[in-house]
């Protein structure tokens, strides 16, 4: 399965099985305060592609990828109800692998804002268009007649109690200290004796208060609120991002590995043209001779010769700046590669060799140019 998102960034993960090249990905994507979700190449072992994203858009199946979402650490919370109207005070996108998880996220905007007295949230039943990004409006003032108890779209829940009551009485306290000068005007949304039902509740609504009703909201307060918190989120993730780059600017010794590769990098593209420059238009079948590339691999396997891939993987060894050791275990591969007993690709072939060059696990028959130097 896929998740669409704006990428934040690329990686090369590898493990010996999928749990590892799993946890090696979402370990990107948690160290990352850029990443909500992650993305990688589907396999069971070996290297793998591993995308870091942000903003979880929709949710496909693809049997190439797979993936998952960072842990949010949010207190638990559940909708209750399908959808219920009052005005919004604000609307947000969260995101979440479970219904559960969007809950709790919906939730905890509405714990945060002390306008806010329940919340409501997008909702799919079927897996799945039923997680990623949801939108999340958050609203006041509560119409208990127009509650339903399941929505096909919708799903909601009150603010939690605690939080409530203390921010209803830390309005009633300011706004009778501002607002003495101000004529009290009726409510256009509550009408005397007839709309006393919305505060006639079954057992679940219990917490609601006559002052709850008549709560008044200060909307100018309210808009700055909503800006204040926009601005401070808005300067944590510049925090986070200057943070990120001291710390980078900090490693000098990584630095020096990135200029590193980044030579090395070029004296393998020299190293390539050398080895190629005199290949001609059509691409060479001999193994002495094909070019290293997925062109001159298919060439040489198309072949079905033993021995010519026998030749073309030794130059390709010579082209990773590696030293066989054993021929024995040269021969042993050689059949998986020419189409004797399989056929792979370029790409597998480098892996393979650049793998047994370097992992202390597996028994070497190939070794770094470098390490024979010092040996000597």
């Amino acid at each position: 399965m896929e998740m669409a998102g704006p990428q934040v960034a690329r990686t090369r993960v590898c493990g010996e099985n999928e749990a590892k090249l799993d946890a090696a990905c979402c370990a990107g994507c948690d160290k990352n305060p850029a990443c909500h979700h992650w993305v990688r190449e589907a396999g069971t072992s070996g290297y793998r592609w591993c995308w870091l994203r942000r903003n979880p858009g929709g949710a496909s199946n693809n049997n190439n990828r797979r993936g998952g979402m960072k842990k949010q650490n949010l207190p638990p919370c559940s909708g209750t109800f399908g959808d219920m109207s009052g005005p919004q005070v604000a609307a947000y996108t969260v995101w979440g692998e479970s219904d559960a998880v969007l809950d709790a996220a919906c939730c905890d905007k509405c714990r945060k804002l002390s306008s806010c007295a329940f919340w409501v949230r997008d909702y799919r039943k079927s897996f799945p268009s039923s997680i990623g990004g949801k939108t999340c409006w958050l609203r006041r003032t509560p119409n208990f007649n127009s509650r339903s108890a399941s929505h096909p779209y919708r799903r909601g829940g009150m603010k939690p109690t605690s939080l409530l009551e203390d921010s209803d009485d830390n309005e009633k306290d300011s706004q009778m200290n501002e607002d003495q000068h101000v004529e009290d005007l009726p409510d256009p949304e509550y009408r005397e004796g007839k709309d006393l039902n919305l505060l006639q509740t079954t057992e679940q609504s219990s917490l609601w208060t006559v002052a709850d009703a008549h709560a008044f909201i200060n909307e100018e307060l309210e808009r700055q609120q909503i800006e204040s918190e926009a601005q401070a989120q808005s300067d944590a993730e510049a925090m986070a991002q200057a943070k990120e780059s001291a710390v980078e600017n900090s490693k000098v010794t990584h630095e020096a590995d990135v200029a590193e590769k980044q030579t090395a990098s070029i004296q393998a593209e020299q190293f390539a043209e050398i080895y190629n420059a005199d290949i001609p238009s059509r691409i060479h079948e001999h193994g002495h001779r094909a070019a290293m590339d997925e062109r001159g691999y298919k060439a040489v396997a198309d072949l079905k010769d033993s021995a010519e891939m026998e030749a073309y993987i030794r130059r390709a060894c010579q082209f990773m700046g590696f030293i066989v050791k054993e021929d024995g275990a040269l021969k042993g591969i050689v059949p998986y590669y020419s189409g004797e007993k399989a056929t792979q690709s370029f790409e597998n072939l480098l892996l393979e060799l650049e793998r047994n060059a370097h992992d202390d696990a597996e028994e070497k028959w190939i070794i770094p140019e470098q390490e024979e130097v010092e040996d000597e």
